[in-house]
């Protein structure tokens, strides 16, 4: 017992210390991501003749990139969730196409679907991407074409029960029937950067995500396999406490806020990277802001009590940077501030996204597309014309 015991720790400290490497990969990877992106939509912006194949390039591989570094953060278990109540009855169905372009045309898919499935609670995006990679593990392990099944029904655990978690679950199983994995690969399948495939035809990163997505759902991820029996993921996902409207079906999105002029705001820009910052400047002046940068949190509250009057109209601030303050302590003093600020707040890890929905700001998880930014200020600005609309004394 004490060495199995030993062995559970050892594992436990492997992994952490892989998340902890793994994330702090990714958050320098997505400062790069923002300079290159922003620079992309500057050059975009000034119509520069001639280079909209090599833009377009750039382009995609920036998604690329957002992809993978959404994917390092998600197995580091800092991606930052947006959680939704799913009516999986629809969403599983409805992202049969989805899944059928990951399978590729070999493969056959089955979809079985309990006539009184509950709803979850998950983020739809992290759940679409559990789905996508399983398939694209199985895929790749059938060459030859076979037959990959989703089943989803309720599954209930109690304390006797002798399984890890307790309660209500929705399982999600996914199997197919490849060749299996040994032991030594399946004690392994969850591992960060663990990948049987040839070099360049995998990451390591698919199942780790999977895993880290269920765990911090509140759920579990589990394999069985075993040579020459095919492979079986099971994702067990927490029954949603209440209904709620459901998010957009599996490939589907959410329909587009309308466009409005959000021109003309004055932004006290907070953050430590100069590069990352004077990207930012840049693509808010050409869109018609007026911006001052500062370094971090600490001198902003001396420039706001210095001057006379409200003289910014939002803060848009990175949540980590040096000094005794953070973006979400910034916040947090700012709410005190009267009269008051709006506060826009950058991140790319969830503990801090977590303790960022605590105060009365709005939240943009990194690396974000500057036309989310964009519409924020609008809506920011649209507040502050109403506002002095109504303070506006009538006219005779």
């Amino acid at each position: 017992m004490r060495r199995s015991i030993e062995s559970v720790y050892r594992q436990a400290r492997k992994m952490e210390a892989l998340s902890n490497l793994v994330g702090s990969v990714a958050h320098d990877f997505n400062n790069l991501l923002m300079i290159v992106s922003t620079n992309v939509q500057i050059t975009r912006r000034r119509g520069a003749a001639g280079l909209d194949r090599e833009l377009s390039a750039m382009e995609r591989a920036l998604k690329s990139g957002q992809s993978l570094t959404r994917q390092l953060l998600g197995v580091a278990r800092k991606q930052p969730l947006r959680t939704e109540t799913i009516a999986i009855g629809k969403w599983v169905p409805a992202g049969r196409e989805l899944l059928r372009a990951s399978l590729g045309a070999k493969v056959t898919l089955t979809v079985e679907v309990a006539a009184d499935i509950w709803a979850i609670r998950v983020d739809p995006a992290e759940l679409e991407l559990a789905l996508i990679n399983v398939a694209v593990n199985a895929r790749d392990a059938m060459p030859s074409g076979s037959t990959f099944t989703v089943r989803a029904n309720n599954v209930s655990f109690r304390h006797e029960d002798s399984f890890p978690i307790t309660g209500d679950f929705v399982q999600l199983s996914l199997e197919d029937t490849d060749f299996g994995m040994s032991p030594e690969v399946l004690d392994r399948a969850f591992e960060p950067l663990f990948t049987t495939k040839p070099k360049g035809m995998g990451t390591g990163l698919g199942l780790p995500q999977v895993f880290a997505f269920c765990e911090r759902a509140g759920g579990l991820a589990t394999i069985d396999s075993a040579l020459g029996t095919g492979t079986a993921v099971r994702l067990y996902l927490p029954r949603a406490a209440a209904q709620a409207p459901s998010a957009p079906a599996a490939g589907q999105q959410a329909d587009a806020a309308p466009a409005a002029d959000a021109r003309g705001l004055h932004i006290l820009l907070v953050g430590d990277n100069e590069e990352v910052a004077a990207g930012t400047e840049a693509l808010l002046t050409m869109m018609g802001h007026r911006v001052t940068y500062v370094f971090n949190a600490d001198t902003v509250l001396g420039r706001l009590e210095a001057a006379s009057g409200v003289p910014f109209d939002v803060v848009l601030s990175d949540i980590h940077m040096p000094g005794k303050m953070n973006g979400i302590d910034l916040a947090e003093k700012l709410e005190r501030f009267g009269p008051r600020i709006p506060v826009i707040l950058v991140t790319g890890y969830a503990k801090e996204l977590d303790r960022a929905r605590t105060v009365d700001a709005r939240v943009l998880s990194k690396p974000f597309d500057i036309a989310l930014l964009d519409s924020m200020l609008r809506a920011i600005r649209e507040g502050r014309d109403e506002e002095r609309g109504t303070a506006r004394p009538a006219q005779s």
